[in-house]
């Protein structure tokens, strides 16, 4: 299942896409959100935040799909993450809450 974000996720999500300049890296930001939003059927998170890694190697269709749940749940504008997900250069981006 795919849940909605609480306030304290979408804080720790936004903090893991800021890198130690201050400046946002959205490099990881699917796999952040499968692992913030997806659920077992009693609520569980089924993944943990060290598996940002092993999530970014699966099918990048699935993950997708999460992420695009995940951020319609949440309030966040798909359109805004994906503008910052596509300038993950370090470059800055759109913020991603709105």
């Amino acid at each position: 299942f795919v849940k909605t974000m609480t306030a304290h996720e979408k804080d720790t999500f936004e903090s893991m896409c800021t890198n130690a300049q201050g400046v946002q890296d959205m490099t990881n930001a699917r796999a952040i959100i499968a692992v913030m939003s997806v659920v077992d059927k009693d609520g569980n998170r089924i993944f943990e935040l060290g598996d940002v890694d092993e999530l970014n190697k699966k099918s990048g269709r699935a993950i997708d799909r999460i992420f695009t749940v995940a951020c319609r749940l949440s309030g966040l504008r798909r359109e805004d993450m994906e503008k910052a997900v596509g300038n993950s250069s370090g470059q800055g981006g759109a913020s991603p809450s709105v």
